[in-house]
Formats: structure tokens, C-alpha cells, sequence
């Protein structure tokens, strides 16, 4: 009799707690399942109907199945856990973690920051920091790692990768590094591509490709530089080097234009 009722105990508060979850107000602990009404990815309008702003948590949000909040200022952990607005501290997720902001540490194994921005770190078999996202401080993907732009450092296993923006600091990618519209300023490694449209710094490869804008240097077995400007800096050195803006194009083992 006593074991039953400790379990109708034990769910009860269970229930209490996810259904206190969905509350719109802030509390200093949030427990929860999984969201039932929660059918939208990371609060749309819809979501919005259903449950009004939802909930801060000001201290420890935990979510053995499923979480869903506003923000949470503190540790955040969870299966999947996902912030419609923003996470300022620690946030842990086994399979997912995702918001519109990041101020602190990203943890899991798939992370995805969009819109806002992630200052601190980014780290996952896969980390995202996309659809206007960008990433100032440290990303790190054993998979991939891909931001918007980047002030610091990204690093990804296989690829990394800055689609719309700048890269301020160091990109290092085990097979391939890009900057897709951006400029580079500082060092892009990888071990077979380096590409950017821009570059003004030291760019480390296998095959290494610079669009236009090029100041610096060129390490690898082919360099291409599309620059035509003649009045900057440049220097490869490599196996095959192609300079547009040199007096010769293309030379094997140093090319120049100064």
C-alpha cells in the first residue's frame, strides 16, 4: 500500500511539474517530459497561441524527454531542450539544443543557434549557427561546424564552414574550411581545401583558392589567386601556383606579386 502510494506521489508531481513547465511566469525550476502542445520548431506564431510567452527559468531547467522555455538564466539540461529566446549559462542537450541566442556554453550533439548569436561556445558532433547567426568565441564540431560569421575561433572535424559573413580569428577544417561570401582575416586551415572569396592573412591546404581580394599567403600543393589587384601583398608557395595578378600566372614552387 505504501509502495502505491509513493508512486501515485511520484507521478503526481511528475505532472505537476510539466504541466507548471508551460506556465507563463518565472520560476527558479522547471521539470519537464515532453510538451504536448508544442508542434512547431523554435515558437512561431502557432506556438504562440498555444502557450502565450511561456516561461523563464531563473536557476536549473531540467528535461529528461523534452523541454521547451523563453529563456533560462543558469543550467539548462536535457534530451532535447529547446529556448525560444535565449540561454544565459550552461546549456546541455543529449541530442539537441537549440535557441535564438547563446550567451555561455552549448553542449550536445546536435546544436543550433538561429537568429541571435552565440557568445562563448559551440560544442557537438554538429554546431549551427545559422539563418542570421553568427558565432563570437569558440565553435567546435566533430562533424561540422557552420555559422553565419565568426570573431574567434571555429573548428570542424570534417568542415568548417562561415556562409554569409566575416571570419575574424582562426577556421580549421580536417578535410575543408570555406568562407562562402565573407572575408577571411587571420588563418584558415585544412588538410585537402581552403577556399574564400576574400583573404587577408595566412590560408594552409592541399588545394587552396582565393576569389578576389587577396593579401597574404598561400601554403599548399595548388594555390589559386583570382585577384587581379597588382597593388597588395601576395605570396604562395607550392607545387603549382596560379596568380592572376602576377607578372608570371602560374609557376611551380614560389609565385609573387608585390
Amino acid at each position: 500500500m505504501k509502495m502505491n502510494m509513493t508512486k501515485v506521489l511520484l507521478v503526481s508531481i511528475c505532472m505537476a511539474m510539466t504541466l507548471f513547465a508551460h506556465a507563463e511566469k518565472e520560476t527558479p525550476f522547471m521539470f519537464s517530459i515532453w510538451p504536448s502542445r508544442y508542434t512547431q520548431f523554435l515558437g512561431d506564431d502557432s506556438y504562440k497561441k498555444n502557450h502565450g510567452d511561456n516561461c523563464s527559468v531563473y536557476g536549473f531547467c531540467l528535461a529528461p524527454g523534452c523541454g521547451v522555455a523563453k529563456n533560462v538564466y543558469g543550467l539548462d539540461v536535457g534530451c532535447l531542450t529547446f529556448l525560444h529566446e535565449t540561454m544565459n549559462g550552461l546549456h546541455v542537450g543529449g541530442l539537441a539544443a537549440c535557441s535564438r541566442n547563446a550567451n555561455g556554453v552549448q553542449i550536445g550533439y546536435m546544436l543550433m543557434t538561429l537568429e541571435g548569436e552565440v557568445n562563448g561556445a559551440q560544442i557537438g558532433w554538429g554546431a549551427i549557427a545559422g539563418n542570421g547567426a553568427g558565432v563570437k568565441g569558440f565553435q567546435f564540431g566533430v562533424g561540422g561546424a557552420i555559422a553565419d560569421y565568426i570573431s574567434g575561433v571555429q573548428i570542424g572535424g570534417e568542415m568548417a564552414l562561415a556562409i554569409k559573413g566575416d571570419v575574424n580569428g582562426v577556421q580549421l577544417g580536417g578535410i575543408a574550411s570555406g568562407v562562402n561570401k565573407g572575408t577571411l582575416r587571420g588563418v584558415q586551415l585544412s588538410g585537402v581545401y581552403s577556399g574564400a572569396t576574400a583573404l587577408k592573412g595566412l590560408q594552409i591546404g592541399s588545394i587552396n583558392y582565393v576569389g578576389n581580394d587577396f593579401c597574404g599567403v598561400q601554403l599548399g600543393v595548388v594555390n589559386i589567386s583570382l585577384d587581379e589587384n597588382k597593388d597588395s601583398n601576395k605570396l604562395q608557395i607550392g607545387l603549382i601556383n596560379y596568380m592572376k595578378s602576377a607578372a608570371v600566372k602560374c609557376l611551380p614552387i614560389v609565385n609573387m606579386s608585390f
